[in-house]
């Protein structure tokens, strides 16, 4: 017979007449079965139960790192470790103090948030004023949707980067209070999961730097899981699955596009910004620089030469003239190089002061830009478009790009790309335009061999234009150009360039900037208005976009020994070019395309909205998938316990359990107390729990009668439990489901001990 008054709790507490008290007993039995990390199993001397918050704080600091492919690591190491450092000093610090323990969750918000605030400030060294914290606040309120804006890798503004330290903050103090008031451990590392689920659905990070995160999230988690044991290598040893699983869920995170293309970001999704109404296209206002050939546009001291500086790329036609398909949004902190090119890439940067005669949004850049410092413009990434709402004149900033340095073996029979984006033309191409480059090229397959043909036939048939300057680019002026006039600007040239060569083949755009004089002895380049100039750019396979001059008045130099870029090699090219065929007349026809309308872009919240209710549904299947998972290792645990852990952990197995089907229990019962309650759903199976309590008693109370670590009174008792857990198995199914998904048993029994 059980003594009265003798009862095993949930923490596997057994009160024990004799043997050192309480607490010395549940250490004992919690080898085995099923330890926690609450502040009632804390002693004076206690230390290993302080490890549990540390690996969960570990778990959340790996959580919030992986924001790593949104913000540089340098921007986010110092502000989630202060946060966690914080939390952990107030869960150390109230840890095994039952008094203390309602101040740990305010104190843990208090110092994590000091210490992440000190973080966040510390880089740039700015003063703890109003304005920076009214800047903090925004950012922990309104900073995810400006990084979603923004090209990633993000600027570590306080506006943007503060919401991670924030969520680092709500997981790792949410996660210690669970883990401090007997939740299971399991769920307890829910709130930092989330977070790393959260920051792959903003940018998924590359594989090394997944797996090592992952690595370090199991090592926490392993901690956790392994529940305070001594012998944490044992302990640990049902939990090594679970780090092997976030392992392998670190690369398949890392690994988006099964096919090597780049990883998906909910950022690819959010509508771009938009030029702002009444602003007029550098193509449309060429004409008009011309006639005022002498203004300042902007001063550059640049690093190396510096050939064309492009303000924007024309890609789309629709028969009234050319339109951008750019979509700018806010530029990061850097953009990284084309990973498609097989040519030598030279990382280059200038000064830029731009004039007053530069009016309108678009700044002076270059085709591959890496990054922006003085300014924070909006970038098209595909093209390197720079764009400042405000207005780009008085602006001064330093701009990097990436300048592709292609040889003579690059160019030798270079094929073009025929994956280039932007290409096709909306509508029909007026007769005279296929005609004419049919006469051109007489049937030459796409190459860049064959686009430089087609450059060498216009300079050998069409010229400049003198004073009368015409205008326009769409179906009529083209026309015009191609069979009458044989004269234009570089805005025609470069127009029915790019329509002919998209004709046959030949991926090809219109790029509107300027073409300077070289720099003076002092290094600074002025470029005037007299320089603005139109050209075509043809895509060449691994070399990238390759820059042409069809109205021969190229400035490059051709020195054998200099270093070349994209232009100039062209130039060398261009020599080898065999001889253009004479220009024919065709008759023009010109049909109007339709008038299609744009297809709308999405909102903001056209993307938060479905990734928000991904990650709800994602946390669901995770509670439905991971509750039963949680509650399988719990059971091989409490069964592979030694000693009398064993007959312990099967009264323990059965009473959570009986819990999970709404049988109320609490401390103070014992084996023999839930006959009662559990008779109806046993339905004649309570001589299993007689059983089961003889087991008990023998375990626990025989003394010298028998031995509690006999192997065939641990079995008899788990045959019990099995008895018992195929009399629940007879519950309707939707019972039994509700039962397998409810977490009641995984927390702690309701204490009615005083």
């Amino acid at each position: 017979m059980e003594p009265d008054g003798a009862a095993v709790s949930s923490s596997n507490a057994v009160d024990a007449p004799t043997g050192g008290g309480r607490w010395r007993w549940a250490r004992d039995v919690a080898s085995g079965p099923a330890p926690t990390w609450t502040d009632r199993d804390a002693s004076s001397g206690d230390r290993t139960g302080r490890v549990g918050g540390l690996g969960l704080l570990l778990a959340t600091a790996a959580a919030g790192l992986s924001f790593s492919a949104t913000f540089a690591v340098s921007a986010l190491l110092l502000p989630v470790l202060g946060v966690v450092a914080g939390v952990a000093a107030a869960d150390q610090l109230t840890y095994g103090r039952p008094r203390l323990a309602a101040l740990r969750a305010p104190l843990g918000v208090l110092l994590g948030a000091t210490a992440g605030t000190a973080g966040l400030l510390a880089p740039g060294d700015v003063p703890l004023t109003g304005a920076p914290l009214r800047a903090l606040a925004d950012g922990v309120l309104h900073g995810w949707l400006r990084t979603l804006e923004s090209t990633l890798p993000a600027h570590p503004d306080l506006t943007l980067v503060a919401f991670v330290p924030a969520l680092v903050l709500l997981a790792g103090v949410v996660g210690a209070e669970w883990l401090r008031r007997g939740v299971a451990a399991g769920l307890t590392l829910l709130p930092s999961l989330a977070v790393a689920v959260l920051a792959q659905v903003f940018a998924a990070v590359g594989r090394l730097p997944a797996v090592g995160l992952a690595v370090v999230y199991g090592l926490g988690a392993t901690v956790v899981l392994a529940g305070g044991s001594r012998r944490l290598a044992e302990a640990a040893r049902p939990a090594l699955p679970l780090a092997l699983v976030a392992t392998l869920a670190g690369w398949v995170l890392a690994a988006v596009d099964p096919v090597g293309g780049p990883a998906w970001t909910v950022a690819d999704r959010i509508a771009p910004i938009t030029v702002t109404g009444g602003a007029v296209s550098p193509l449309a206002d060429l004409a008009g620089r011309l006639d005022r050939p002498d203004d300042v546009v902007f001063t550059a001291r640049a690093d190396g030469p510096v050939t064309r500086w492009p303000l924007v790329v024309l890609d789309g036609y629709d028969g009234a003239g050319f339109t951008s398909s750019a979509r700018y949004r806010p530029l990061g902190a850097a953009l990284p190089p084309d990973t498609t090119l097989t040519v030598p890439v030279r990382l280059s940067t200038a000064d830029v002061t731009v004039a007053d005669g530069l009016r309108g949004p678009w700044l002076p850049g270059q085709a591959a830009v890496r990054s922006v410092e003085g300014l924070r413009p909006a970038v098209d990434p595909a093209s390197g478009s720079l764009l400042l709402p405000a207005g780009a004149a008085g602006a001064r900033y330093r701009l990097s790009w990436y300048a592709a340095m292609p040889g003579p073996e690059q160019l030798v029979d270079a094929a073009v790309d025929p994956e280039a984006a932007g290409t096709d033309v909306d509508g029909t191409l007026p007769a005279a335009v296929p005609a004419a480059a049919a006469g051109a090229l007489h049937g030459a397959p796409p190459s860049f061999a064959t686009a430089l043909v087609l450059e060498r036939w216009f300079r050998d048939n069409y010229r400049l234009a003198g004073a009368d300057r015409p205008t326009g680019s769409g179906d009529v002026q083209l026309v015009r150009f191609l069979t009458d006039t044989k004269t234009g600007t570089s805005e025609q040239f470069a127009a029915a360039y790019v329509l002919m060569a998209r004709s046959v083949g030949i991926p090809a755009r219109l790029v509107v900037g300027f073409r300077p004089e070289p720099a003076g002895p002092d290094g600074v380049t002025v470029v005037r208005n007299g320089d603005a100039f139109a050209w075509p750019e043809v895509a060449v396979a691994g070399v990238g976009w390759m820059p042409l001059d069809p109205t021969g008045g190229v400035r490059e130099v051709l020195g054998p020994a200099a270093p070349t870029d994209a232009a100039t090699e062209t130039a060398r090219r261009r020599a080898v070019a065999p001889p253009a065929a004479p220009a024919p007349a065709p008759p023009a026809s010109v049909t109007a395309p339709p008038d299609d309308d744009p297809e709308p872009l999405p909102s903001p919240w056209d993307v938060v909205v479905p990734a928000a209710a991904g990650t709800l549904t994602g946390a669901v299947l995770l509670v439905l998938l991971g509750v039963p998972l949680v509650k399988r290792v719990r059971r091989i645990r409490r069964r592979r316990a030694g000693g009398s852990g064993a007959v312990v952990g099967a009264w323990l197995e059965v009473r959570d359990r009986l819990r999970d089907h709404g049988v109320e229990a609490t401390t103070d019962m014992t084996v023999r107390d839930l006959r009662r309650p559990a008779a109806e759903l046993l339905d004649g199976s309570g001589t299993e729990l007689e059983h089961l309590a003889r087991c008990v008693d023998e375990a626990l109370w025989a003394g010298d009668a028998a031995a509690p670590g006999d192997p065939d009174l641990a079995a008899a008792a788990w045959a019990a439990e099995k008895a018992i857990r195929g009399a629940l198995a007879e519950q309707p199914l939707s019972a039994r489901l509700r039962a397998t998904t409810r977490y009641r048993g995984l927390t702690r029994v309701r204490d009615t001990r005083v």
